[in-house]
């Protein structure tokens, strides 16, 4: 007879499989799927459980029982795709909540035997405390990216009064006949530069850590633009003994976001000024090589060495980061430099031979075909005055502002708070040619008021230019969406205002 033998084979057989069950670290059971009436899953069994089922669920005894009775609350979510799983035989692995439990799940499933046998196995683990890391990881990088903003607000409107100071100083009539009012002016400046790079810096280098940095490109000569960038940083260089030479193929277009390709050449530059002593040079060049525009930024300043050139374009990486140091920084210009060119497929080296050998960076872009630029028969404004309504709430950067627009050969009218504004600027007769708007202001403020003035016959169609300390990324969709025509970011220069009424007035 074999009834015993069989007997003792298939016990034999069920602690073996027992065994390897328990053996598993992670949770593991089978359950058999529970279809109401209407043949809807809403319930299942528990068949089989391993030891780590109890420490993974919380659920104790569980075999012989149903889920409903072992958590009532237990979310339809799992019902359904394990009936989805029992009815396809297709395995599913995915990630989910058991509120119920109080558990993040990471779950493989899979159908056990014949199909009307309606069993089910499942492989699963609690992920709950890396699900909650992940998720303090993403409000920790929130906290940052918000007080990242709130700093960069609050530090440019104090930076936009110095800066507005600084060019009216240079502006006055002495500022010509006494060297001291003319340097003062210029250190003003170039220290309020200095600052609003470092907040600039800080906050892409946080958006393009979340990917959040968009790109507004368009097709331009990148040679003009270079010659302007190395014209901006002469002055420095020759007050710090520096002599700048530049060698630039003319005619070669790229496709890209202007602003940030001028941030990748000014971080260059400006890093190939702080390297080298008095009586160093700087050379750049821009070549046509096949497909590619290359830049290169030469310097005979104190070099890098090689221990340091394989992390040089990595975050907050310097040669001396002592407390003592004499060069500052924050050590993310570079890191900066490759992202950004990185993100218009194109890639950056860099090259030196070693303390005292100076340094070459080198950067690689995709060229672009050249387009036509439109030229206007005439200037705006010509023959009279521009007009131009300014609303700004922060009384002393409006009428400093107010000054240089008027001393630049505007007419300017002022509105200290949004109300006001829109009051100004639908009268018919103001007849304004433009409207300068801050967008933070109490009451109404610069969202509502573009989005008014698009509402009203008299200024549905004038440029409204947002003058703004929140001019980014993840507000310049916002802006243009409320009928601003363009941003002109805080701190304001005359340079880039002037820029910004030109390209608007034309356009209209």
């Amino acid at each position: 007879m074999q009834t015993e033998p069989d007997e003792h084979a298939l016990r034999l057989s069920e602690k073996r499989f027992q065994q390897m069950f328990d053996s598993i670290d992670q949770g593991l059971c089978i359950i058999q799927m529970v279809y109401d009436a209407q043949d809807q899953p809403v319930d299942y069994i528990f068949l089989h459980t391993n030891s780590a089922f109890a420490s993974q669920t919380g659920l104790i005894d569980a075999v012989g029982k149903r889920m409903r009775d072992l958590a009532p609350d237990h979310e339809q979510f799992w019902f359904d795709i394990y009936g989805r799983i029992d009815r396809s035989g297709v395995p599913e692995r995915f990630e989910h909540k058991a509120a119920s439990l109080n558990r993040f799940y990471e779950v493989y499933a899979f159908r056990i035997d014949e199909p009307d046998k309606h069993t089910v196995g499942i492989l699963f683990k609690d992920i709950s405390s890396r699900v909650e890391a992940d998720q303090a990881l993403i409000r920790a990088n929130k906290a940052k990216d918000d007080f990242l903003a709130v700093v960069s607000h609050e530090l440019r409107n104090p930076l936009n009064l110095i800066q507005l100071n600084a060019e009216l100083l240079a502006r006055i009539p002495q500022a010509g006949t006494q060297p001291i009012i003319r340097r003062t002016a210029e250190t003003l400046s170039h220290t309020v530069k200095g600052l609003t790079k470092v907040v600039d810096d800080l906050l892409d280098m946080s958006r393009i850590n979340t990917g959040k940095l968009a790109l507004q490109s368009t097709t331009y000569d990148l040679g003009e633009s270079l010659q302007a960038l190395i014209e901006s940083i002469q002055q420095e260089a020759q007050s710090n003994s520096i002599h700048i030479s530049a060698d630039l193929q003319s005619g070669i277009n790229i496709h890209a976001d202007p602003t940030r390709i001028e941030q990748v050449i000014w971080n260059l530059l400006s890093n190939a000024l702080k390297f080298t002593p008095a009586g160093g040079y700087i050379q750049v060049s821009l070549v046509k090589h096949n497909d590619k525009a290359v830049i290169e930024v030469a310097d005979s300043g104190q070099g890098i060495p090689p221990e340091v050139l394989p992390k040089v374009f990595d975050m907050f990486v310097q040669e001396d980061s002592s407390p003592s140091r004499l060069k500052g920084g924050l050590g993310i210009g570079l890191a900066l430099v490759k992202e950004i060119v990185e993100l218009h497929k194109g890639q950056v080296e860099v090259f030196s031979q070693g303390k005292g050998a100076g340094a070459t960076f080198r950067v690689y872009l995709p060229v672009s075909d050249p387009v036509l630029k439109e030229v206007a028969d005439t200037k705006p404004g010509e023959g009279r005055p521009i007009r131009i309504l300014l609303v700004e709430d922060n009384q002393s950067s409006a009428e400093l502002l107010a000054q240089l627009l008027t001393l630049e050969g505007y007419a300017v009218d002022l509105a200290l708070e949004g109300q006001a504004g829109l009051t100004k600027a639908t009268n018919a007769k103001n007849d304004y040619d433009l409207i300068l708007s801050d967008i933070d202001m109490p009451g109404m403020d610069g969202f509502q008021l573009a989005t008014q003035l698009r509402l009203h016959d008299n200024t549905v169609t004038i440029p409204i230019i947002a003058v703004t300390g929140i001019a980014n990324e993840n507000n310049l969709e916002k802006i243009l969406a409320a009928g601003f025509s363009a941003v002109v970011p805080k701190p304001l220069t005359l340079e880039a205002i002037n820029a910004a009424v030109g390209k608007q007035l034309l356009a209209h």
